[in-house]
């Protein structure tokens, strides 16, 4: 990266800042009973507590689903801190919120409610590759075969790559409304990833850092 140290070091004070808020508002949630009044209750969000579609994604089915989406996502702020500017981690989490809690009230699925960070962190990790497409196209483009290949294997009940570990039923159609919401994020709002979409045969010089 091209930055001065103290622009890289408060970038990552940043990151780490984002981080920890994710962690204690999720925490926060669980300790208030949040999967009785923030799940994304399918009945209730259609009835006006549309405050669901959001918080629906921060609160767990228990605190072994809570520890595994929390290290998932502070996994998933190490591996792209120098590939999605800080700016972006907020936005893209509610827009990838909404995008899966659309798409879920749209489809009508025959469970109640649906609780959990793993759609966003789905879509996080197809925002990285997004951000990193334009300066490492075969890693990108690598990660997001074998991204799919795991989306596609889970859905179709394979248990190849996914081991969840976690009781009760598991929205898999989330994870792909996660994905492709983060997916259409890149295409919206960072200025690499639409060059790359452009003219995907033209890579970043070494050296230089696309803004993202």
């Amino acid at each position: 990266m091209n930055q001065p140290v103290p622009e890289i070091k408060h970038q990552y004070r940043t990151l780490a800042f984002i981080c920890v808020g994710f962690i204690a508002l999720s925490c926060i949630l669980q300790i208030t009973q949040g999967p009785e009044w923030a799940s994304l209750n399918i009945t209730k969000a259609k009835d006006g507590e549309y405050w669901r579609l959001i918080t629906g994604h921060l609160v767990h089915l228990n605190w072994h689903h809570y520890l595994m989406n929390m290290t998932g996502l502070t996994l998933c702020l190490a591996v792209f801190r120098d590939d999605l500017a800080p700016r972006h981690w907020i936005p893209s989490f509610l827009f990838i919120s909404l995008f899966s809690s659309i798409g879920l009230l749209t489809i009508h699925l025959d469970y109640y409610s649906y609780v959990g960070f793993s759609d966003v962190l789905h879509g996080w990790i197809l925002l990285g590759v997004a951000a990193l497409v334009h300066k490492e196209p075969k890693m990108a483009l690598t990660v997001f075969v074998l991204f799919w290949m795991k989306i596609i294997e889970e859905n179709m009940d394979l248990a190849f790559f996914t081991s969840y570990g976690v009781t009760g039923h598991i929205a898999k159609e989330s994870h792909i409304f996660g994905a492709i919401g983060g997916l259409t994020y890149g295409a919206l709002f960072l200025p690499s990833f639409q060059r790359w979409l452009k003219k995907p045969y033209l890579q970043v010089p070494k050296g230089e850092q696309p803004a993202a």
